[in-house]
C-alpha cells in the first residue's frame, strides 16, 4: 500500500487585496479582471465591481513598482517583509539623501538606518516616510490622497511606539530616549508631506520635551552610551525648532542653545568642519528669532524710543554675525590650497579676483561658490543679518532701498547663490526635503522686496520649484499666496510690498503661514 500523498500546501506569496466584491464575500481567488471579474460570469453572477478604496491603493503600489530602483544594497538584513525591504531600500539610495537636502546629515545616513535594524517603531516609521515619499516625487497630483499603505505603516509604528514605551514604565525600567526621538522627528516629516503642520508640530514640541528632560537626568548621570546619538538628535530638532518658529514668527523656540554668558563669544575660534559652521550659525539664528519675537511689541517704535536693552542685543547679535561670517571665510578658503601651492592654475589680472586679501582665480571662486553645503550657510547667513537689520527698528529700506545700495548687492547675491543650487533647478519635479533650504529665503524676498528686478528673479525661482517641499515650507502654497495677494489688491509691488498688501490675511493669521494660506482660501 502506498504511503498516503501529503496534501498539497498552498504556494506562498502576498496577498492581493485588489479583488472584486463578490470574490472577497465568497472568500475565494478572483482574477481581478476590469471592469469584470471573469470568474463572476463563468459562474453566472454578476460581479459588484472593485471599490474605491482599493483602486487608490492600487494606484500607490503602481507608483512603487515603477521606481528605477533595479538591486537591494542594504548592507544588513532588515526584518520585515519584501515591500517593507524594498522602501527601506529605497530610503537608502534616493530617500535619505533628498530629505537630508543642502546639508549631508548622519541622522539620516547613520542613524536612522541603525535604529531600523532593530527597532520595529522606527522601522515602520522608515517604511511609511519612504512610501509617502515615493509616491509624492512619482504622483503627477500633489493633492491626492495619502497612500494606504503609508498610513497603515504610520499608524503602526505610533502603536508601537506607544506600546514600547509603556512597557518601559510599567516595568520601572529606563527607557531610552534615542527611539522616541527619531520617531519624532520621522513623524513630523510625514506630517509634513501631507500639509499638516498642526500635527507635525506636535509630534516636534513633544520630541523636544522628551530631549529636555534626557538632558536634566544626563546631568545628575553623566555617563550615557547614548551621548552621541543624542547629540545628533539635539542638533536635528534644535534645526526643525528654529525652522518652526521661521514658518510661524508668533512661535518662541522652544530650545534656548545659548545662556548668556555663552552668548558673548563664539564656541569655535575656527570651524574645523561645516557641521560646527552649521551648528554656530543655527545658534545665532535661534538668538535672534527669540530676540525678533520676544520684542515684537516694540517692531515699529522709532530708534530713539527703543529700550536700552534691546539696541543692545541687537548689536551683539549683529556683531556675533560678524564673527561667524569671519570664522566661515576662513574655513572655506582652508579648503583649498592657496594659489601660490596650486601648480595648475594660473592667475592674472584677467582671471583673479581678491576675497578679504587674498587673491583668488575665478575658476576656484567659482568652485566654492557651488558647494551646496556652503552655498546654503551663505544664503541663510545673508538673509539672517538682512531681517535683523530691518527690525528693531523697523527699517524698509533694507529690502525696499536703490539699486545702487549694499543690501540690494546682499540681496543678488542671495538670489545668485541660490541660481547655484541644484535644487533650483528641478524645474517640473517634485522633491521633499526636511531642512530650511531655499525656499523661505525666496518668500523673504518675494514678500518684503519692491526692486522689479530682485523681486522678479526670486517670484520665477520660487514658481520654478513649485513640485519641492522643504519641510514646513511649500513652495507652491508659498507662491499661491504672493500670487493671491497680489490679484486680490492689484497695487504694483513696486509701490508697496506684498507683505503690506496681505492686510488681514497676514494679521489675523493663527498657526503662522498655514494660517495666513487658510485665510486666502489656499489649501495646504
Amino acid at each position: 500500500m502506498s504511503a498516503p500523498q501529503p496534501k498539497p500546501r498552498r504556494r506562498g506569496g502576498p496577498r492581493s487585496r485588489g479583488g472584486c466584491e463578490n470574490c472577497k464575500t465568497r472568500h475565494i481567488k478572483c482574477d481581478e479582471t476590469k471592469p469584470y471579474c471573469q470568474r463572476c460570469a463563468e459562474k453566472g453572477r454578476t460581479c459588484d465591481g472593485y471599490s474605491a478604496v482599493v483602486d487608490a491603493n492600487q494606484q500607490a503600489a503602481s507608483a512603487l513598482i515603477t521606481s528605477p530602483i533595479t538591486a537591494y544594497a542594504i548592507p544588513f538584513r532588515i526584518p520585515g517583509s519584501q515591500q517593507d525591504r524594498r522602501l527601506l531600500h529605497y530610503f537608502c539610495v534616493r530617500g535619505a539623501a533628498d530629505l537630508s537636502g543642502h546639508l549631508s546629515s548622519e541622522f539620516w545616513t547613520r542613524l536612522v538606518l541603525q535604529h531600523s535594524h532593530d527597532n520595529v517603531p522606527v522601522r515602520q516609521a522608515v517604511v511609511a516616510l519612504s512610501c509617502v515619499h515615493q509616491c509624492y516625487t512619482t504622483a503627477q497630483n500633489s493633492d491626492g490622497p495619502v497612500p494606504v499603505d503609508a498610513m497603515v505603516h504610520y499608524s503602526r509604528a505610533m502603536r508601537s511606539l506607544r506600546k514600547q514605551m509603556s512597557a518601559g514604565i510599567d516595568n520601572k525600567g529606563a527607557v531610552s530616549a534615542v527611539v522616541p526621538l527619531i520617531c519624532s522627528v520621522l513623524f513630523f516629516c510625514f506630517e509634513n508631506t501631507q500639509g499638516n503642520t498642526e500635527a507635525a508640530l506636535q509630534h516636534l514640541d513633544s520630541g523636544i520635551a522628551i530631549l529636555a528632560r534626557q538632558k536634566g537626568r544626563d546631568r545628575l548621570v553623566p555617563e550615557n552610551p547614548d551621548h552621541e546619538c543624542l547629540e545628533l538628535l539635539e542638533q536635528m530638532l534644535t534645526r526643525l525648532d528654529l525652522q518652526a518658529s521661521m514658518f510661524d514668527d508668533a512661535r518662541l523656540p522652544l530650545t534656548r542653545l545659548t545662556s548668556i554668558v555663552e552668548s558673548k563669544t563664539s564656541a569655535f575660534d575656527t570651524f574645523k568642519t561645516i557641521d560646527n559652521a552649521q551648528s554656530e550659525l543655527t545658534k545665532l539664528q535661534n538668538r535672534m528669532m527669540r530676540f525678533l519675537i520676544s520684542n515684537n511689541s516694540f517692531k515699529f517704535w522709532p530708534e530713539q524710543n527703543l529700550p536700552e536693552g534691546v539696541k543692545l542685543e541687537k548689536q551683539a547679535i549683529d556683531e556675533a554675525y560678524t564673527e561667524w561670517n569671519e570664522n566661515f571665510d576662513r574655513f572655506v578658503r582652508g579648503q583649498s590650497s592657496t594659489p601660490g601651492e596650486r601648480g595648475d592654475c594660473h592667475s592674472s589680472s584677467d582671471n583673479s579676483k581678491m576675497i578679504h586679501g587674498e587673491e583668488w582665480s575665478s575658476d576656484q571662486v567659482r568652485g566654492l561658490a557651488q558647494d551646496p553645503a556652503i552655498a546654503i550657510l551663505r544664503i541663510h547667513y545673508h538673509i539672517s543679518r538682512l531681517l535683523l537689520a530691518a527690525s528693531l527698528p523697523y527699517d524698509t529700506s533694507v529690502f525696499c532701498g536703490p539699486s545702487g545700495s549694499p543690501h540690494y548687492h546682499t540681496l543678488k547675491k542671495v538670489l545668485d547663490l541660490i541660481e547655484s543650487s541644484p535644487q533650483a533647478h528641478g524645474a517640473g519635479s517634485r522633491s521633499i526635503g526636511v531642512e530650511t533650504g531655499i525656499i523661505a529665503p525666496l518668500f523673504l524676498v518675494v514678500m518684503k522686496c519692491t526692486d522689479p528686478t530682485i523681486f522678479g528673479r526670486a517670484f520665477n525661482l520660487l514658481s520654478a520649484i513649485s513640485g519641492r517641499r522643504e519641510g514646513m515650507f511649500s513652495s507652491r502654497v508659498l507662491i499661491e499666496i504672493a500670487t493671491r495677494v497680489a490679484s486680490q489688491h492689484q497695487i504694483p509691488y513696486i509701490a508697496a510690498a506684498l507683505e503690506y498688501q496681505a492686510g488681514d490675511a497676514l494679521e489675523e493669521r493663527v498657526n503662522g503661514l498655514a494660517g495666513v494660506a487658510k485665510n486666502l482660501g489656499i489649501i495646504l
